[in-house]
């Protein structure tokens, strides 16, 4: 979030995948935000580090996306594999640039899913497609919320999807946070219009937008997460991504420094 007083407008729309991810749906997305808050995309493109020391070892074997059965997990071959998945997301970031109007840069770097989230600062929305793989781990979650507080947030998809096109639903835990964030969410909301409600905070905020977010089948929902990253914090998220079939944009309610 930005300090007190200031209207929140993230500056760079950052978008992290993973060498698995389809990178389709998450950009015709990142366009649209992109051009209602003015805002610069970059893209980051992580190769797991664990892969590739595990390939080191003689014994590591992976199972087969269609056969199903073991087989050796070659250092090789996963080179190969990042090669081509980084020419695939170059081109598909070069149609993005040709929508914007503006070049959208690519980093490629070996490490966790995690680094871009680390690195990403105030002014950054982060869009990243392993989300919802770290949620499955407590420990992985609870990191990546950590990460949440120090930008501007995060854009989540849903586990299921299908919803038709209706209003951004906005459900916030004090009229300080929204006062913040509805100039930016005005623009977002378009012609299809905006619903806010506040609440009485803590997990309420968010739960209760999802219900609202159900009724108005919206196409967005934004809700602040209060600070903390303890294990009701990561049930009370994944409850709402199981629930929801439109895309969730949280923000941190941290309004220090």
């Amino acid at each position: 979030m930005s300090p007190a007083g200031e209207f929140w407008r993230p500056r760079r729309l950052l978008l992290s995948l993973s060498e698995e991810s389809d990178s389709g749906p998450m950009l015709t997305r990142m366009a649209g935000l992109a051009h209602s808050l003015e805002a610069e995309v970059t893209g980051v493109l992580v190769e797991e580090a664990a892969l590739y020391d595990l390939a080191a070892l003689a014994f590591s074997t992976e199972l087969g996306a269609v056969t199903g059965r073991p087989r050796h997990l070659e250092t090789a071959e996963l080179a190969a594999r990042a090669r081509r998945q980084e020419a695939a997301v170059r081109r598909a970031l070069a149609g993005l640039g040709e929508q914007l109007g503006r070049p959208v840069p690519l980093e490629v770097l070996r490490g966790h899913p995690l680094d871009p989230l680390r690195r990403a600062g105030r002014e950054d929305l982060v869009f990243s497609a392993g989300a919802l793989a770290l949620l499955q781990d407590r420990t992985e979650a609870t990191a990546m919320l950590e990460c949440l507080r120090h930008t501007a947030g995060f854009l989540l998809s849903p586990l299921r999807g299908g919803a038709a096109p209706g209003p951004l639903v906005a459900s916030f835990s004090s009229q300080a946070i929204a006062d913040s964030l509805l100039p930016s969410l005005k623009r977002l909301a378009g012609a299809a219009g905006m619903d806010v409600q506040i609440t009485a905070g803590g997990f309420d905020s968010l739960l209760a937008g999802v219900h609202l977010a159900e009724r108005a089948r919206a196409s967005l929902l934004v809700a602040d997460l209060p600070g903390g990253a303890g294990p009701e914090h990561v049930r009370a998220l994944r409850l709402a991504l199981r629930r929801l079939t439109c895309p969730l944009l949280l923000v941190s309610s941290d309004t220090e420094g």
